[in-house]
């Protein structure tokens, strides 16, 4: 499948708070678990890692302190290559247990189990040292969201096990056919918006959700129908966003999509570039030797005004959005 439209790059925050809080936990990781030492500095992307950062990521640094980081996992032949960077492993040679551990720093919940990524890095890693785990653990830490099982999840298998996903791995690398399947990759898939196989399966959810509903469904086929609902609606709800980010793209290309518009929309307000604690001291005057720069939203509610603020301040653009109009109002609006 071809790409729907460009890759998206309007609102970078999450994601560099993502690269920031990696980056943090795997110095720290790297430094015997000294993550104090980090917190209201700049990590190299330029995002301060905060306190706020650092009590999230602080039990991943205790798990992972002593293992390996950065590990190359990558295996393949000349017919495939799969390309992996774990983030942590630790290897027992006593005990023979093999730990892969991945920080997800965002709010979209991931699982260890069946985890391709987690599961390919452990067997790279097995495939490099020529080893045989007696028991493999994979966890996910996913600090922010809420979880019923809680911020550290891991799911253990067997080398029997591992060894049979392999084999996945290698039908699927060796003998590739154009099979279209939906599941939980397609929210990341550059081709979700033109795929006939997810369009069909919006129209299955679609279908689905006209059927009457029965008050005497057992409670077997009410926790099954629950599950498959669930599955519809993130089905939709990734699809949609697909269906919008090309929506995007195409209006941007001087298209016309019915009904539909772009506008920009801002993050919340920041002070300028240059703007130091010694400056808004002397605007203010105010205590000027806070260690780090305030919210303006901060200066606020310590006695600057609007007014005063205003010549420092600004709303960073974080991209644009689609939205619903009337086109007769729009136009209207347009041409006052």
């Amino acid at each position: 499948m071809s790409r729907s439209y460009p890759a998206v790059d309007d609102d970078r925050t999450l994601r560099d708070e993502g690269d920031a809080a990696d980056y943090m936990a795997h110095t720290a990781i790297e430094n015997g678990g000294q993550i104090d030492l980090l917190v209201d500095q700049k990590a190299p992307n330029g995002v301060f890692m905060t306190r706020e950062m650092a009590d999230h990521v602080e039990q991943y640094v205790a798990d992972c302190s002593g293992g390996m980081t950065q590990i190359d996992t990558s295996y393949g032949t000349d017919t495939y290559r799969v390309n992996g960077r774990a983030d942590v492993i630790g290897w027992d040679d006593v005990s023979l247990l093999l730990r892969v551990a991945d920080l997800k720093y965002g709010h979209r919940l991931v699982e260890p189990e069946e985890n391709w990524t987690l599961v390919s890095h452990a067997i790279g890693f097995c495939l490099a040292r020529s080893i045989v785990p007696a028991r493999i653990v994979l966890y996910i830490y996913q600090p922010r969201p809420y979880h019923p099982d809680g911020p550290v999840r891991e799911w253990q298998l067997t080398y029997g096990q591992l060894m049979q996903l392999y084999r996945q791995i290698v039908q699927t690398m060796t003998a590739p056919n154009d099979i279209l399947n939906t599941g939980p990759s397609c929210s990341t898939c550059y081709a979700f918006a033109t795929c006939p196989a997810a369009r069909a399966a919006d129209m299955n959810c679609i279908d689905m959700s006209s059927a009457a509903f029965d008050d005497d469904m057992p409670n077997d086929a009410l926790s099954v129908m629950i599950d498959t609902n669930r599955k519809a609606l993130a089905q939709l709800k990734h699809h949609n966003q697909a269906l919008e980010e090309l929506a995007k793209h195409r209006i941007r290309e001087s298209g016309i999509v019915p009904n539909y518009f772009l506008e920009s929309s801002y993050g919340h307000r920041r002070f300028r570039s240059g703007v130091t604690p010694a400056l808004l001291g002397a605007l203010s005057g105010l205590d000027a030797s806070i260690p780090t720069l305030p919210t303006p939203a901060e200066m606020k509610r310590r006695g600057m005004t609007d007014e005063a603020l205003a010549p420092f301040v600004e709303r960073p653009t974080t991209g644009v959005k689609l939205v619903r109009r009337d086109p007769d109002k729009q136009a209207r609006k347009a041409f006052k």
